[in-house]
């Protein structure tokens, strides 16, 4: 993300949340949001390992950032086996886009609510997912869920 006046502030962009399943048990989500088209065609979409359902309002929560994946995952329709790694499904999509605030961004689930979240950056290499504040829709089941 450049900074180029054309990324500045650039039109919905594609997320995805993926629920990983591994063999041992564990459970994660990976939080994946593709590049502005005005950075070019992606090699890899970046990812956030996150260890709560943030469509649902599960925040705040902690994000890893991690090795970019394939943008094949982003539109991911059916569950799909990963071998040695478990499997993996989509459980949530939606669009993003920069929010006015640095470290800002404006995420917009498909079956919820739009919600406002800061990303900061912590000295560990974490981010820190926080809610800057969600639209007058309520996220349902974002109690129950959690």
């Amino acid at each position: 993300m450049d900074g180029s006046p054309a990324c500045d502030n650039p039109a919905a962009i594609s997320l995805a949340l993926l629920e990983h399943r591994c063999l041992d048990g564990s459970v994660h989500f990976d939080l994946l949001l593709a590049p502005p088209k005005c950075e070019g065609d992606p090699s890899g979409i970046a990812t956030w390992r996150v260890r709560e359902r943030i469509d649902l309002g599960c925040l705040p929560a902690h994000a890893l950032r991690i090795e970019d994946h394939r943008t094949l995952y982003l539109n991911l329709a059916e569950e799909r086996d990963l071998g040695p790694r478990g499997s993996v499904r989509r459980v949530a999509s939606g669009w993003w886009r920069r929010g006015a605030s640095p470290g800002t961004v404006h995420l917009h689930w498909s079956a919820q609510a739009t919600v406002l979240v800061n990303l900061d950056w912590q000295q560990t290499g974490e981010f820190f997912i926080t809610r800057a504040e969600q639209s007058a829709q309520p996220i349902a089941g974002s109690i129950s869920k959690c």
